[in-house]
């Protein structure tokens, strides 16, 4: 029984974490105060985090059902570049974030949200 609240537990972080992208990037298109061509950006931001959300509803459901997720091959450096404006959203202000992958493709196996869980943690 502990353990089940300890999954419930990390699941509503993590589902609080992107709800909060959400939230946030929704009230600045809203006020009108996002800066000029950032309104793409944010649009883009919020879609981003409704996807891992699902994602993540679907691993849960995974999980409660009993299933195995699969793995599937993907390239680490092109998942990280799109899933950094979620991660900037939660670096701290005086945070400098940066990525350099270069040119090459990092394939690994995995699960990609398992993966963004880790990241957020």
């Amino acid at each position: 029984m502990e353990m089940v609240g300890r999954l419930a537990s990390s699941v509503i972080h993590d589902l609080n974490n992107l709800l909060t992208v959400i939230q946030l990037n929704a009230a600045l298109l809203e006020s009108g105060e996002a800066r000029e061509g950032e309104t793409e950006k944010l649009a883009s931001e919020i879609s981003q985090a409704c996807a891992c959300a699902a994602d993540l509803t679907r691993n849960l459901l995974s999980f409660a059902r009993g299933e195995q997720n699969e793995k599937v091959v993907f390239d680490l450096s092109k998942d990280l570049v799109a899933f950094s404006p979620v991660l900037t959203l939660f670096a701290a202000k005086k945070t400098n974030f940066q990525m350099d992958f270069g040119t090459e493709e990092f394939l690994i196996e995995g699960i990609p949200m398992e993966l963004h869980q880790a990241i957020l943690n």
